[in-house]
């Protein structure tokens, strides 16, 4: 079902509004996940104008279609992205508690994750082990690659409903466990991913996220916490495959990489991932539920000033590796918390 897919003419309907022509359609209605795409062919429109008189609708194919695509605004820079990302949510978020590396551009706007070129970066919903995490997510591409860099895109209802009973009713029942190592030389340092200085105030986010944690050496610190790996979209009731569970699992490393970091750090792993009981997850497992991001991920390429709005929580994303140069800025946005939608 995997599938790279050209922008459909089906269905298309004209909005002729502030003197501007604005097509909409869906990216493809065979697919279990298809965005709706808006479409301008007027340079001179603002995209902020246009947005607040069609707002509702957006918002409305945004919760029928799960994303939203906005493709040929003039949308030059961040600010203005900014600005439409205010528009379409009620608030926006921090990237705290980070596991990568990103950098802010403006306020609540960060890069997409800083990973070399030549790296894939797997399907992932983000933030599933914070306290809160975004229902929203929106991606603004200020200079596509000249070739790949894509972010594919997976349905993780689909995911799920296709899992093995047994795995399945093992993760609903268990849930899993998050396992990091900071300081160790190998991944970000708790100093970046919390964003604080101070081993307190750090200790005391830790104590309020109910994280276990403990000092392995005066720099390294070592967490765990459990989480369930199903949860309940709060609009649509679905059942979701949401977590990274096999994400940050060693077995999603390539060999070499894996047996490297073990040669260098033993146990003691930046990331590892377990059943929520401490219990290790199988190889097998890990592959086959990387299998099933595989199987149900589509893609497109990116043009210049694209904007895409996302459903977080039912659909995953990754990036594909590129070549040139790639600019492309995250914001996220209203906030979730798994206490107020799950009884796990």
């Amino acid at each position: 079902m995997k599938s790279k897919i050209k922008l459909s003419s089906s269905k298309r309907k004209l909005i002729s509004k502030e003197q501007c022509s604005v097509i909409s359609y869906p990216l493809n209605v065979e697919l279990s996940f298809s965005p709706w795409v808006y479409q301008c062919s007027d340079q001179e429109l603002d995209p902020i104008a246009w947005l607040k008189v069609n707002k509702q609708e957006v918002l409305e194919k945004y919760k029928d279609n799960r994303g939203v695509l906005l493709r040929g605004f003039s949308i030059r820079d961040e600010c203005a992205f900014l600005k439409l990302v205010q528009e379409l949510s009620v608030q926006q978020l921090n990237y705290v508690d980070r596991s990568t590396p990103r950098s802010t551009i403006v306020d609540k706007v960060y890069t997409s994750t800083s990973y070399p070129k030549a790296q894939t970066i797997a399907q992932h919903n983000e933030g599933s082990y914070w306290q809160q995490w975004p229902e929203k997510l929106f991606f603004y591409v200020k200079q596509p690659a000249n070739s790949g860099g894509e972010t594919p895109f997976a349905d993780v209802s689909q995911v799920l409903s296709h899992m093995p009973d047994k795995l399945r009713l093992q993760f609903e029942e268990l849930g899993w466990m998050f396992l990091r190592h900071y300081g160790s030389g190998f991944g970000m340092s708790w100093q970046e991913a919390f964003q604080v200085e101070d081993k307190a105030e750090l200790e005391l986010i830790l104590r309020d996220n109910q994280t276990k944690f403990s000092w392995c050496d005066v720099e390294i610190l070592r967490t765990h916490k459990s989480y369930p790996a199903v949860h309940t979209h709060p609009i649509s009731g679905n059942s979701l495959w949401f977590n990274h569970a096999a994400f940050f699992n060693s077995h999603s490393l390539s060999s070499d990489m894996r047996e490297g970091l073990k040669g260098s750090l033993g146990s003691s792993l930046p990331t590892e991932t377990f059943f929520g009981n401490g219990d290790v997850i199988p190889e097998s497992a890990v592959k086959l539920i990387n299998d099933l991001y595989e199987q149900f991920t589509i893609k497109f390429e990116w043009q210049k000033y694209d904007f895409f709005l996302l459903d977080n929580m039912s659909i995953s994303h990754g990036r594909k590796s590129y070549e040139g140069e790639r600019q492309v800025f995250v914001a996220m946005a209203d906030p979730i918390s798994s206490t107020e939608i799950n009884n796990w």
